[in-house]
């Protein structure tokens, strides 16, 4: 069986193809990655403290092997040793965002993780147990196994699969390399999405905490509001009973106030009331002739909208149901700013002026 976040597992290099570490997919456009991956990548010191200006090479080795990328640095915590990158052209098709969760106890949870060990740039999977937090905030894991791969360099970077939760709990960052120990650490997926909250969405494990259990999808794979569920935006993940941008939560789990979506981008934002029906049925022609079933999940998923949940069926039918949502709660222009980046090859200035 393939597991979701093995489409968005990526593998980053140096200019000389030498594999440095992992990374993954949080958006259709923005991997998470360790900042000392990036220094290793780019020939830095890893104490550098400015956001690297260099191109990274990456490729996805369990999608698409040898197909090489690039991405630039976005976002840059050294201190935290955390990175994130924009990609520079559209992922290849079948590729897709991981689904972070989190849980009030991981204790004892099973996980598997892909990684690049020296000498293994084929990548090589490691599994084990999850076990408590550091002070520092770092999730300890174990290996319990007699024989196969431990957690070591090379795997930093990398996602965590958490095998009752069905997601991604965390980053790898640390693993440690005495003889007799078996041991690694990962910066858990509450932490990250601290870090980059306008990015990184988590949802957590349902009847852990009651006010994370209401954005779930219910009887879905975690990772994007379900329709109906949240009132107050198309933002609504919560960690640890707060809104991800720092609304407080009510006890039901909605947001007090709501949330608001990406900036405009300028261009072809709409004017005037959102109850443009002409403008609605240009964006749902682009959505349904220039964007693919993949594509228009990966724009739901970078929405926070869970694209299963809209009510219509086939592509035309969902296009018209997300734009219908995001007319309602005022965020066409994030559909507009994140549908331009996704599909830049598109004059969306024509298409939305009309003939």
């Amino acid at each position: 069986m393939t597991l979701p976040f093995e489409s968005a597992i990526v593998r980053i290099h140096k200019a000389n193809d030498k594999v440095v570490g992992t990374g993954f997919l949080v958006t259709g456009r923005h991997i998470l990655t360790c900042a000392h991956v990036v220094t290793a990548a780019l020939r830095l010191r890893r104490e550098t403290s400015d956001p690297p200006q260099g191109a990274l090479e990456f490729d996805f080795p369990l999608l698409a092997p040898g197909r090489v990328a690039a991405a630039r640095v976005v976002h840059w915590r050294p201190d935290t040793d955390v990175a994130g990158l924009e990609l520079a052209a559209q992922p290849p098709p079948g590729a897709a965002p991981v689904h972070l969760v989190t849980a009030g106890d991981l204790w004892d949870h099973s996980f598997r993780a892909f990684g690049f060990p020296s000498g293994y740039e084929q990548g090589v999977w490691a599994s084990g147990v999850l076990r408590g937090r550091q002070a520092s905030g770092w999730l300890q894991i174990e290996d319990v196994k007699q024989t196969g791969y431990l957690v070591a360099p090379g795997f930093s970077g990398g996602p965590v699969w958490d095998d009752v939760l069905e997601g991604v709990v965390g980053m790898i960052v640390a693993a440690d390399t005495h003889e007799r120990v078996k041991a690694a650490f990962l910066i858990p997926a509450d932490v990250l999405a601290v870090g980059w909250p306008n990015v990184v969405r988590v949802c957590g494990e349902p009847g852990v905490r009651p006010q994370v259990a209401a954005t779930r999808p219910s009887g879905g794979q975690p990772g994007g509001v379900r329709i109906g569920d949240v009132t107050g935006g198309i933002h609504g993940s919560i960690i640890a009973g707060r809104n991800i941008t720092g609304a407080a939560i009510t006890t039901e789990g909605e947001p007090v106030q709501p949330t608001r979506g990406p900036v405009p981008a300028g261009g072809a934002t709409p004017q005037g009331p959102t109850s443009d029906r002409t403008h609605l049925t240009r964006l749902r022609r682009i959505l349904t002739e220039r964007f693919d079933e993949g594509e228009l999940r990966i724009l739901c998923f970078d929405l926070g909208v869970d694209y299963d949940s809209l009510p219509g069926r086939g592509k035309a039918n969902k296009a018209r149901d997300l734009v219908a949502y995001l007319e309602r709660h005022k965020q066409l222009s994030a559909l507009i700013e994140i549908g331009r980046f996704q599909r830049h090859d598109i004059d969306w200035d024509d298409m939305l002026k009309g003939d």
